[in-house]
């Protein structure tokens, strides 16, 4: 009988061997987020959004000295409301303009093209670009919570603090969203400032239109008042986040605590739902 060889063995594949692969592929594309977070940060310095930070902080100090001044009564409650009025308006501007620069930046250097052509998820990118605006955004409620200690409880400073991150995380994702959808620095910095002073006007606009003095019986009024309840049901309650009077009366801020961070946790999922189904229609 002729010799015959020896079959090799057969070897087998682990049964874990596409469970390994795919812990490779998340762990790769968690470190990839994470990095483009980092870089996204980064480009704040290089932006000077932390220096003008400061500077607003130099100004809103000097314009709570000036108001406290000028008040006959309670100067430290009307000293913090007016830096508070500051800080907010100034850290709403520098994320939503910070936000949208890094993005619009990117796609006109065709340096969005590129890492949308990497093996990378899009929602990766998008990820890692709103974890990076939340970390600035972060950054700056800690700048900008600090000087209203020396004016008020820091319970109180605590929850304001809170709650303007909460308002910056769904600035953050509308101009992401915004951003990708006009890809201009102006047209996008205009439609995120009327998401923005609609949602903290909406309230006060409902009310006039609830008024006892206006003409009920108008059928334009009536048209135009069902228009803004429409709008306002489709809009955060803005008006309701980093509210003065928890810094100068002490009124109960952490009662709110929990509908703010849902209402925060609601809108940004809806935002950045959208902004990832724009990204998504994009072609390299």
């Amino acid at each position: 009988m002729p010799h015959q060889e020896p079959e090799p063995p057969i070897t087998r594949a682990p049964r874990d061997g596409p469970r390994a692969v795919a812990t490779i592929a998340t762990v790769a594309t968690v470190a990839t987020v994470a990095t483009i977070a980092r870089y996204t940060a980064a480009e704040a310095l290089h932006n000077r959004v932390l220096v003008s930070a400061l500077v607003t902080i130099v100004a809103g100090v000097a314009l709570g000295q000036f108001a406290g001044e000028l008040a006959l009564t309670d100067t430290r409650g009307i000293s913090a409301a007016a830096q508070a009025w500051l800080f907010r308006i100034a850290a709403v501007f520098l994320i939503a303009s910070f936000a949208i620069s890094s993005l619009v930046r990117e796609a006109d250097d065709k340096g969005l093209e590129l890492l949308l052509a990497l093996p990378l998820p899009r929602a990766g990118y998008l990820f890692g670009k709103w974890g990076g605006c939340t970390l600035v955004a972060a950054i700056l409620t800690a700048l900008f919570a600090l000087p209203l200690l020396s004016v008020a409880p820091w319970t109180a400073v605590s929850a304001w603090a809170i709650s303007l991150f909460f308002e910056l995380a769904i600035v953050a994702s509308a101009s992401l969203l915004c951003a990708l959808t006009f890809t201009h620095l102006v047209a996008s910095l205009a439609a995120v400032s009327a998401f923005y002073i609609l949602a903290r006007t909406m309230a006060a606009l409902l009310a006039i239109g609830g008024s006892p003095v206006v003409p009920q019986d108008s059928t334009a009024f009536r048209f135009a008042a069902a228009l803004l309840e429409g709008i306002g049901a489709l809009l955060p309650r803005l008006d309701r986040f980093c509210r003065s009077d928890w810094l100068t009366t002490g009124a109960a801020a952490w009662a709110e605590m929990p509908w703010l961070a849902a209402q925060t946790v609601v809108y940004v999922s809806l935002l950045l739902a959208a902004a990832y189904v724009d990204l998504m229609r994009k072609s390299v």
